[in-house]
């Protein structure tokens, strides 16, 4: 299921400082993270630091509203691309994804919750 993930996808690079998602805008695409770190953004302020392996910008492409945070590359990035099209049939095809998917999901909405109620 691994494989068929990664084939659905695109792999590319980010520079140190490369914006990767911009607070506000539709979503169009989801990223994997490969290797190198990001910096998760809400309001400008610093709220989260992302690693290997970890997924950024699914939350716009699936529930269609505009990106929650922006986020931005803290060193030279390779990254999984998935475009809507690819996010879409990785979801329907593959229970294993769909399920960490929506962990995760679970994850952040639980995230953003607890940081408006401080």
């Amino acid at each position: 299921e691994l494989a068929r993930v990664a084939g659905l996808a695109d792999e590319v690079d980010a520079e140190q400082g490369a914006e990767l998602i911009d607070q506000g805008r539709p979503g169009l695409e989801c990223y994997v993270i490969l290797d190198g770190q990001a910096a998760v953004l809400v309001g400008g302020e610093h709220v989260a630091t992302l690693e290997s392996g970890a997924m950024v910008g699914e939350m716009a492409l699936i529930d269609h509203r505009p990106r929650s945070a922006t986020v931005v590359a803290e060193s030279p990035m390779t990254l999984l691309a998935f475009d809507t099209k690819a996010f879409a049939k990785m979801l329907e095809e593959m229970p294993m994804a769909r399920q960490k998917v929506m962990a995760l999901l679970n994850a952040r909405l639980r995230e953003n919750r607890a940081r408006r109620e401080e």
